[in-house]
């Protein structure tokens, strides 16, 4: 007798054979779904676009401000 079997916090831990099958029967099914590269890149545009946006957005108002001060102040 191992020392999990007694221990009922581990027994939903352990990975069933069964399942193990299941996930590999769907990994089997799956492997022929690869998304294109057309679709790679839709999704990589769509993630990362809305941040770029953000951040090119936010540096230009630091210019803008950083000008806007230079130009109270008479240095630009």
């Amino acid at each position: 007798m191992s020392k999990l079997e007694g221990n009922e916090r581990w027994k939903t831990k352990m990975i069933m054979t069964e399942h193990v099958e299941q996930y590999e029967e769907q990994q089997r099914n799956t492997g022929d779904k690869l998304i294109t590269i057309d679709e790679r890149t839709m999704v990589r545009d769509l993630i990362l676009l809305p941040y770029i946006d953000t951040m090119v957005g936010k540096s230009l108002k630091e210019i803008e401000k950083y000008f806007a001060v230079e130009i109270r102040n008479g240095l630009a």
